[in-house]
């Protein structure tokens, strides 16, 4: 079989993994366009649900403390009435900057203790008295395969986002073997045409993902003629 610029020599791939797999729980807070008061509410929510269930939070970060103190000068930006107007805006939005950095670093902390404890993560969410990031609904995984659109090519295809992961299509014409298979594209692309192929034979094909969890195959292995 003649070879193409897509092929590359066959080599050694890890196995695809067959683990479940469990959704990161993602902390929403709401910051975006937040207002000063909204912020220091939320704000004294969290710190005092967090303080109150000192079992499931052993060492917040940052402290409460600094919660506290970083609330208190919000606050007395918010009701100082004896600076200038200009001065006391400056003073405001300084505070808020502030609180919210701390904010987010709750978040984080909440959001690592939830994750590092998957069984009882939405619990800890939510006595945070935070709110958990609605995720996108999941797209089911699909490789597809078909003959290409000239004589001798076939086209693979991963359907369903796969674009900032690292794809490794690969054929074969004896699927049993697991040496026999030889990648054919290992980029970022989502479909690869090949050429050079024996007309009239049946290929296989597959797409394994690599991501920072490991390697999966994506989709089940599909078959096509070659015209």
């Amino acid at each position: 079989m003649p070879k193409t610029k897509h092929q590359i020599r066959i080599q050694k791939t890890p196995m695809p993994s067959n683990r479940p797999r469990i959704p990161k729980i993602i902390v929403s807070l709401g910051l975006r366009n937040i207002s000063p008061l909204r912020l220091m509410h939320d704000a004294i929510s969290y710190t005092e649900a967090i303080r109150s269930k000192k079992e499931c939070f052993p060492k917040p970060s940052p402290p409460l403390r600094t919660m506290d103190s970083l609330i208190s000068k919000l606050d007395k930006a918010l009701s100082d009435v004896k600076l200038p107007p200009k001065v006391k805006t400056h003073h405001i939005h300084f505070a808020v900057r502030q609180l919210i950095i701390a904010v987010k670093q709750l978040g984080s902390y909440v959001e690592t203790l939830a994750n590092k404890n998957p069984d009882r993560g939405l619990v800890y969410v939510q006595e945070a008295h935070m709110r958990v990031k609605k995720q996108s609904t999941y797209r089911k995984h699909i490789f597809t395969m078909r003959s290409g659109p000239s004589p001798g090519q076939i086209t693979l295809t991963a359907l369903a986002g796969l674009k900032m992961y690292s794809m490794n299509f690969q054929i074969t014409t004896t699927p049993d073997k697991e040496e026999s298979w030889k990648s054919v594209q290992q980029k970022t692309r989502s479909s690869v045409t090949v050429g050079g192929l024996m007309r009239g034979a049946l290929y296989y094909g597959r797409c394994l993902r690599t991501d920072d969890e490991g390697t999966f195959q994506y989709g089940q292995i599909e078959s096509a003629g070659v015209p």
